[in-house]
């Protein structure tokens, strides 16, 4: 140990003497092992890093999938959860919950938060329990129970300045007041940073198969296996289907892990894939270094055949110039934790706001652990060669003033032109992968979206409460006067209104019969669809290639319309003008 401690002091002293060298070896290195902190920071924080759950292993994703409609992770039907619920023996407990937003008001701002409302057992399924308060009640998610929500911790700290007491505190959630009876864990946001959760409250005697919109959570029983859960819901699908052709029939269901649901086989592959080309640009690194490394052993070859004369080992030489190496690699390593700090920041700024609240891209000990086994693998990996090279002199003619060994400089040339080689090698590889990806990167932003994004600006407004959700008229009545005002500002050429953004990430789907393509009951296809105003597709810039848009007209007294896109209109009438052509809506 004392000699290594030797060696480490010795080979400080010698880098110090050559700081040009030093430098750039560093900074070489720093890059290399910099971006391979910065991505396997994203491997850790979304594949390595534990689900913030109890027993994570044992929480998984029930889905509803119809392969003939190409519907492989479906959200369910309240009945169909019912029927799961009450006939499973796999799963202690099964949850549902839906995504969705509230309007916040009171004593303090009004604000809309993202929220969910949760079946009673959906936070004991996830083994996370409120911190002041308690959970929700098996007779509060009931039909016409008293209103109860729970609130994460940042919104009790908004909204009630962290008071603990929570007796008699109620919020006003989309216009009705709701007591509060719980706060969730600090940083708890389950499903998708969400700071409010309401019960269902769904009737069950009334559930509509048909409507599929409910995500499903369970938790597997001790020593059941997901293979062994799939088998006996897949028998409990059989059997609805046949009982319910009308809703059911091709409908099957699919139960994955919470983990691979959440990042799928394709996420993996890309992840993997990075991780691969930042390791060409840290074995580009070693190549250079292994170079400079090269290059300055010949300013050297005097001292190693001074330390060879004076007995010492060849073995003793390597580890001494390996040590040398280790600690331009280590300190390579400690530059790119700084800047994969700086590369990370970046990455936060670009992850989709619909990231699961658990991901956190940071540096922590498993990031570090990895740093320092990549840190000190490449130390050796480029100075073994040189090392090697360096540790056997030629004693004669290298203690001559002068002289050099034809033999050893035409060897140390030749192991320079191949690394000078490899790092071509490598550096063509990146750069061939870097233009495939820029080329596909360019034909995507030239294909034409469908509409014309220039000045055109968007604005999202919901309405909810009971005044609305019992008064279609009055929803109508609230946009058309938005609308209105806005058509009414200057510089404003058209106005419209819709109920999802075009590529806003979302969907919603209908089930459709055309007109002289009948299908057998349960086997109608669906289409995405969206609800509109007037104008809308001319504030948007989309075209109409046939007949007209929407009218003022168009309300519910009138004779339903629809407008399809040139896709459908050519593969249901491909032979006739789809304009005055039925569909029939919902199967």
């Amino acid at each position: 140990m004392s000699t290594l401690w030797q060696d480490v002091r010795y080979g400080a002293r010698m880098l110090f003497k050559a700081p040009g060298f030093t430098l750039v070896a560093v900074l070489s290195l720093a890059l290399g092992i910099g971006v391979n902190t910065t991505i396997f920071s994203m491997v850790n924080a979304l594949i390595l890093r534990p689900l913030p759950y109890e027993e994570p292993g044992r929480l998984v994703v029930v889905q509803q999938t119809q392969l003939r409609q190409e519907i492989r992770g479906g959200v369910v039907s309240l009945g169909d959860f019912v029927d799961w619920r009450n006939e499973n023996s796999a799963f202690d407990p099964i949850a549902a919950y839906y995504e969705r937003s509230f309007n916040l008001a009171g004593e303090n701002e009004p604000e809309r938060v993202r929220g969910a409302s949760i079946s009673a057992d959906l936070f004991r399924t996830l083994g996370v329990s409120p911190v002041h308060g308690r959970d929700l009640l098996a007779t509060e998610d009931r039909p016409n129970a008293e209103r109860v929500a729970l609130i994460s911790h940042n919104l009790w700290q908004r909204r009630f300045n962290s008071d603990a007491n929570l007796a008699g505190k109620t919020l006003k959630v989309n216009g009705e007041d709701h007591t509060i009876v719980g706060v969730m864990p600090p940083d708890f946001k389950y499903p998708s940073n969400a700071e409010l959760w309401t019960p269902l409250a769904l009737d069950t005697a009334e559930a509509d198969r048909g409507n599929h919109y409910l995500s499903c959570i369970a938790r597997l029983k001790p020593g059941v296996t997901i293979e062994a859960a799939q088998a006996q819901l897949s028998i409990i699908a059989q059997r609805i289907e046949a009982e319910h052709p009308a809703t059911n029939k091709g409908w099957s269901v699919r139960v994955i892990s919470l983990r691979e649901e959440l990042i799928d086989e394709e996420s993996r592959t890309v992840l993997v894939a990075l991780l691969g080309a930042v390791l060409f640009v840290l074995l580009i690194a070693c190549a250079n270094v292994a170079n400079l490394l090269l290059a300055r052993s010949v300013s050297r070859e005097k001292e190693m055949a001074i330390r060879a004369a004076l007995g010492a080992g060849r073995a003793r030489v390597i580890r001494q110039l390996l040590t040398e190496s280790v600690l331009i690699s280590l300190a390579g390593g400690a530059l790119g934790v700084l800047l994969a700090m700086w590369g990370i920041d970046l990455l936060v700024t670009a992850i989709p706001e619909q990231m699961p609240f658990w991901v956190r891209f940071d540096i922590d000990a498993r990031v570090l652990l990895f740093t320092l086994a990549v840190s000190l693998l490449t130390g050796i990996i480029f100075g073994l060669v040189p090392a090697l090279q360096a540790s056997k002199p030629d004693l004669q003619a290298s203690l001559k003033e002068g002289s050099r060994s034809a033999t050893e400089g035409g060897r140390r040339n030749r192991l320079r032109s191949l690394l000078v080689v490899s790092e071509i090698a490598l550096t063509l590889v990146l750069l061939i992968g870097a233009a495939l990806m820029m080329k596909s990167f360019m034909r995507l932003q030239k294909v034409a979206p469908g509409f014309d994004p220039k000045n055109v600006l968007t604005l999202q407004l919901w309405v909810q409460g009971p005044q609305y959700e019992r008064d279609e008229g009055r929803v109508r009545s609230f946009y058309s006067g938005v609308v209105e005002r806005i058509k009414a500002l200057p510089g404003v050429q058209a106005v419209g209104a819709v109920s999802m953004l075009p590529l806003d990430g979302g969907s919603s789907s209908t089930s459709f019969v055309a007109e002289n393509h009948p299908v057998p009951q349960g086997e109608e296809e669906s289409a995405g669809h969206t609800v509109a105003t007037p104008n809308f597709l001319s504030a948007i810039g989309i075209p109409l290639l046939r007949g007209r848009d929407f009218a003022e007209t168009d309300d519910e007294n009138a004779p339903p319309v629809v407008i399809v896109n040139e896709w459908m209109a050519r593969r249901y009438f491909p032979n006739d003008d789809a304009v005055g052509k039925r569909i029939r809506l919902g199967g």
